[in-house]
């Protein structure tokens, strides 16, 4: 692509949640650190819950001490307080990024479709409610989560669904995501993919799937997309 080319056309494009979109690292930590208070384990540094964050793996698996005696029931009983706090701490400490409503409201504008696709679920309609506390479910025109395909993200299926829900060709699209994971679905799937540096990705974790681009936060999106550059991986 020269770079007196006009900048491709695209019809949609579609956003991860957390970490992309949704900044909820202190959600996370903060309901982390409440269910080990109720079972009386140690606190666990924030460091080691970003760690187990950005490597993918069960918090469960990873956090807990895998000597604890009747482990398997243990860990049920963490899992019916996470179901039950969760929806409150997301309603108090998760946020949009800042970059998050200004960035969805210009492509909204330019006519683009704007789509999410989440690997988390809601136990209490709390991450509708968040998108329309923060005035952004007006632009959404498709949400897909965690239990609406059977395959989670890397594969393409969640995005695939969101897709066919925006009647969007894939080459027209960009999935936009801050995992290792969002990247691989993205390329299966068939979009364009953007890498986002403000959640558990890392450059040294997401450059070698080679996203389209690498941007620090959303609001570098319009740039990416409108300028009359060609797509080089832009580095800001």
């Amino acid at each position: 692509m020269h770079s007196h080319t006009t900048p491709r056309k695209y019809a949609a494009v579609i956003f991860d949640l957390d970490g992309t979109l949704i900044d909820s690292i202190e959600a996370y930590y903060q309901d982390l650190r409440e269910i080990f208070r109720r079972m009386d384990l140690p606190p666990v540094p924030k460091a080691e819950v970003l760690r187990v964050m950005r490597s993918g793996l069960s918090p469960w698996d990873s956090l807990i001490p895998s000597d604890i005696p009747n482990r398997k029931e243990f860990l049920q009983r963490c899992i019916t307080i996470d179901k039950e706090i969760w929806p409150t701490i997301y309603q108090q400490e998760a946020r949009l990024f800042p970059g998050s409503y200004p960035t969805i409201e210009v492509l909204s504008k330019k006519g683009i479709k704007i789509g999410i696709v989440t690997s988390g679920w809601q136990e209490n309609n709390e991450i509708n409610q968040l998108l329309s506390k923060e005035g952004v479910t007006f632009y959404i025109d498709a949400i897909v989560m965690k239990h609406d395909t059977p395959l989670p993200k890397p594969a393409p299926d969640p995005i695939i669904l969101c897709l066919e829900r925006l009647a969007v060709e894939p080459t027209l699209s960009v999935y936009v995501g801050d995992a290792p994971d969002d990247i691989r679905a993205g390329k299966a799937a068939r979009t364009k993919t953007v890498a986002v540096l403000s959640g558990v990705g890392t450059l040294e974790t997401l450059q070698p799937l080679n996203p389209d681009w690498i941007i620090q936060g959303v609001e570098e999106i319009p740039n990416i997309l409108f300028s009359t550059k060609g797509n080089d991986l832009t580095l800001n």
